[in-house]
């Protein structure tokens, strides 16, 4: 801003000598023209004309000189603007670039579910770095490095690999080289210029991410940090996945476990994986939301849960006494919210609590402990006289009627 007010002030002081120039070239004019006798006869004399000749040609040069000064300083001023200008283009361009690779690697971490993943997620650090080449080397469960999951250029010297992997075992920390202020030392020989960052999970060292470049740049600390922030976030990302997909594995071995559990006590075979498999495959005939899919197939599997529990005792409400059971060991609470409104006569009824218990009903009829199995026909005529949801009785319908050669419907399950 000061540079844009010092040219627009330059601006204005030649302005004001052109000004200056144009208004004594009027006068002389205008003198010359009313004057001319007088200005001969006092001028007439040789010495006054010399005198007035050298006068003017002093006169004009100095104001040549300054207009020549003046143009000089604006002209320094502008290339100063320019350059300030540009140095704003560029650091508003970087600082885009910044935030889009930001986005994007926030994108990636977020979903940082397998392999493939960490992979994007290296190549476009690599591209922000703008590095010749790099590579992502992962240890397996012996603790040994294995094979680079990925390097670019792909033919990368494996003894460049081997001389960063036993770095990185050695120290255990991350390292730039040639450090600041140590540009002599190079630990590694295959590389100019490289920055090598550990991968660490619950403080285990699990893996390393690394970047080189071939030609000489200036490296320091932040771009160490940068590829620190990155590591950091992708090896927490990855310990939060880890620990829910145990989670999920132990949830779905409880479940297992309790429904093999509750059909024993009942000495029904398969009866509670047979509700949520119906209750599943009705669910997903409603178009109804993943999670909402999953919490219908949980409620199914445990509807009876009570009966372990419980010591078998019966329950007007049997769904209601297993939603408390859940709720008191902190099941989720979409699952016991199900559980709780079945069985309930309410027109409140949630659309998952009423897929639950037409599924449970279509089981009973289909699959009873006792007697023969009623007839397709005959099961949805006898639930059309219940009180059962229509939107949820019409999906069963559409269930039942598609073709055999659909794999991923579930009905009828016989044996």
């Amino acid at each position: 801003m000061q540079t844009i007010d010092q040219i627009e002030k330059r601006r204005r002081e030649i302005r004001y000598i052109n000004y200056f120039l144009i208004y004594l070239l009027a006068m002389s004019i205008f003198g010359i023209f009313f004057f001319i006798d007088v200005i001969n006869g006092f001028f007439g004399a040789l010495e006054y004309n010399i005198m007035l000749r050298l006068y003017f040609i002093s006169f004009v040069a100095a104001v040549i000189l300054y207009l020549a000064q003046k143009e000089k300083q604006q002209r320094v001023l502008a290339r100063k603007l320019l350059t300030d200008m540009e140095k704003t283009s560029q650091d508003l361009a970087k600082e885009v670039r910044n935030k889009e690779f930001l986005s994007t690697i926030s994108f990636l971490i977020s979903n940082l579910r397998d392999n493939t993943v960490l992979e994007k997620l290296f190549n476009v650090t690599r591209q922000f770095f703008q590095a010749d080449g790099g590579a992502v080397i992962l240890r397996n469960e012996h603790r040994k490095w294995s094979d680079p999951l990925v390097t670019f250029p792909e033919n990368v010297d494996p003894v460049l690999i081997d001389d960063i992997t036993k770095l990185i075992s050695k120290t255990g920390r991350s390292f730039i080289q040639p450090e600041p202020g140590t540009e002599s030392h190079q630990p590694i020989k295959g590389a100019k210029n490289l920055i090598a960052v550990p991968l660490r999970l619950e403080g285990r060292l699990w893996g390393v991410i690394t970047v080189w470049f071939d030609s000489t740049v200036t490296l320091g600390k932040s771009e160490l940090e940068v590829l620190e922030i990155i590591a950091c976030e992708a090896s927490n990302s990855a310990l939060t996945i880890e620990i829910s997909r145990e989670r999920n594995e132990l949830l779905h071995g409880l479940l297992e476990l309790i429904s093999k559990a509750v059909d024993a006590q009942g000495g029904a075979k398969n009866r509670s994986m047979r509700i949520a498999e119906q209750a599943k495959a009705l669910a997903q005939e409603m178009d109804l939301p993943k999670a909402t899919v999953e919490a219908v197939e949980m409620a199914a599997r445990l509807k009876n849960v009570h009966h372990i529990v419980g010591n078998g005792k019966k329950n007007g409400n049997a769904s209601g006494a297993s939603a408390k059971i859940l709720k008191s060991l902190n099941f989720p609470s979409r699952v016991t919210q199900i559980l709780a409104a079945n069985g309930n006569s309410k027109r409140s009824v949630s659309v998952g609590s009423s897929v639950v218990t037409l599924a449970e009903a279509y089981v009973n009829l289909a699959y009873p402990s006792r007697g023969r199995a009623r007839a397709t026909s005959s099961i949805i005529a006898k639930l059309e006289t219940d009180s059962h949801d229509e939107q949820v009785l019409e999906a069963l319908k559409q269930l039942i009627i598609k073709p055999k050669t659909d794999s991923s419907i579930p009905i009828p399950l016989r044996g």
